[in-house]
């Protein structure tokens, strides 16, 4: 068994199984630039956080049951008459942080 090998199953146990599946490119792309191992841990463990937040969001949009998505470039502000341009300029910095804006009408 490679050491490639031995990290995806040491990884696997600690459930990173996002970085594990996608080690081998992270350490291609670190040897090519010649990354420092503090480096390095720090991309690894930012792919996983990242790779986390974007499965919570799209688990929680899921178990919302949404009849549909939109994302904030889509949006029309003048169908939505509860909403004044005020509200949604003064909320936009929270809006482009998940880079989603999610709607529902009944």
């Amino acid at each position: 068994m490679s050491q490639i090998q031995q990290l995806q199953d040491i990884m696997k146990g600690l459930r990173l199984v996002e970085t594990a599946k996608h080690l081998p490119h992270l350490i291609r792309e670190a040897e090519q630039k010649d990354l420092s191992f503090t480096q390095f841990l720090l991309d690894v463990t930012s792919y996983e956080q990242t790779r986390r937040e974007e499965k919570q969001l799209n688990n929680r949009l899921k178990w919302a049951t949404f009849p549909f998505s939109k994302t904030l470039e889509e949006f029309n502000l003048k169908e939505q008459k509860s909403l004044s341009n005020w509200i949604v300029n003064t909320k936009l910095d929270s809006f482009l942080k998940v880079r989603k804006f999610v709607c529902h009408w009944t």
